[in-house]
């Protein structure tokens, strides 16, 4: 069965450009990895914790801007050449769509299972930090339960695959399931209900399970 240890992130998820601005200075690195709740970087210089900084992600036609905090800072050698630098990770004080379209675009580019042509999803649902899934995990999942918004259509009782996108521990859990009940466009206008289907989850694949129970666990939740 797959584990946390097991699992591990990859050391670089993506090497994009970093820009980091503070009081007027601009430094340069590039990211070690990425999630929703911060990121790491690779540069030249250092900056002391607790600063607040701006970070400008080249990972496009346009740069990604994120507000941040230095939480921590360490010497390294830098990848890219072996010499002598530092290594940085920063708290993101505010995400924006972008920056997670990007994480959904990482997320999927990584995963671990997309090389199997006999699981291809129909679904997911995305949670952008690890107290959202736990409440749902806590509220729904543990149960085997779980609403997905959607504005794709479906039908009672139709068997589909669907996954969870963990965007803070940039991981994807991979399940199958039931459609038990679908809430359409007229539900919508009539209820205020969102659009999406109810699934009553059948199995996991992948032995994802254990893994998102070891996610819970370490999220402090219960299962």
């Amino acid at each position: 069965m797959a584990s946390l240890k097991d699992r591990k992130n990859p050391r670089f998820i993506k090497r994009y450009p970093v820009t980091v601005k503070i009081a007027g200075k601009r430094i340069m690195g590039f990211s070690i990895d990425l999630s929703s709740s911060g990121l790491a970087i690779s540069s030249k210089k250092s900056i002391e914790p607790k600063e607040l900084v701006t970070l400008d992600i080249k990972a496009g036609r346009f740069p990604i801007s994120l507000q941040g905090e230095v939480r921590w800072c360490k010497k390294a050698n830098r990848a890219d050449t072996r010499k002598a630098g530092f290594e940085m990770g920063f708290e993101i004080q505010s995400r924006n769509p972008e920056y997670i379209e990007l994480l959904e675009k990482i997320i999927t580019e990584l995963d671990l299972q997309k090389s199997d042509k006999g699981y291809q999803e129909d679904l997911h649902i995305s949670y952008e930090t690890r107290w959202q899934f736990v409440m749902d995990y806590e509220k729904n999942i543990k149960s085997n339960k779980l609403f997905i918004p959607t504005i794709k259509p479906f039908e009672v009782m139709q068997k589909i695959k669907f996954t969870m996108h963990l965007l803070e521990y940039m991981r994807i859990l991979h399940a199958e399931g039931t459609i038990m009940y679908v809430v359409d466009e007229s539900d919508t206008k009539n209820r205020g209900k969102p659009q999406g289907v109810g699934i009553q989850i059948d199995q996991y694949r992948f032995g994802d399970e254990t893994l998102m129970k070891e996610f819970v666990k370490k999220a402090g939740g219960k299962i």
